[in-house]
């Protein structure tokens, strides 16, 4: 009887250290939000390049194309250039832990005269196309790097990237996605280019 007794402690205690020494919840999906946004060049204009909110399981990643206008000034506003902008983001979730989220972002940026963006399917294709009169004073610039950051969840990670364009992302995990839920926390700054 007594080591029936002892055998059944000795399981108990076994059985509680486990669950003391288990991982915390791994989540599987998560509602990753994310946006691009220009220097507004009037006031009262919207400048978001792109707006992306959607649902990810770890391992897929989501692109995204949009089209920008720039216009930059000297202090005085007396000599200002143009620039036709293209910004594409590629986020792919990478892991999901008990507090943050691990992403992999890819971002390019290509600023000129023309942009040029095409979509294709197999039943259809698109071209959309932009350009300024080769006479005016153009902005040009080609930015593009890709990184991997880890945003705590509810925080806004911010990447900064040249002539005032930012890029912001926020991850929430959450099954079922829940569409009210919303990215309120603090804004992160993930990394400056």
């Amino acid at each position: 009887m007594k080591k029936r007794i002892i055998a059944a402690s000795v399981l108990a205690l076994l059985a509680l250290a486990g669950c003391a020494s288990a991982p915390s919840q791994q989540y599987q999906k998560a509602a990753v939000a994310f946006k691009v946004t220009s220097p507004a060049q009037f006031p009262g204009q919207i400048p978001t390049v792109i707006d992306q909110n959607l649902p990810l399981s770890v391992g897929d990643s989501s692109s995204t194309i949009g089209l920008f206008w720039l216009r930059e000034c000297n202090s005085d506003q007396t000599d200002c250039k143009l620039g036709q902008g293209k910004a594409s983001a590629d986020v792919k979730l990478v892991s999901l832990g008990a507090d943050s989220a691990t992403v992999q972002v890819a971002l390019n940026m290509n600023i000129g005269d023309k942009q040029v963006v095409e979509a294709k399917s197999k039943t259809a294709s698109t071209s959309m196309s932009r350009s300024f009169s080769k006479d005016l004073p153009i902005l040009t610039d080609n930015q593009s790097f890709t990184k991997t950051v880890e945003v705590p969840y509810g925080a806004v990670g911010r990447i900064d990237m040249n002539h005032g364009v930012t890029f912001r992302m926020c991850v929430l995990p959450v099954a079922p996605l829940k569409a009210e839920v919303g990215c309120s926390g603090k804004e992160v700054v993930l990394a400056t280019h």
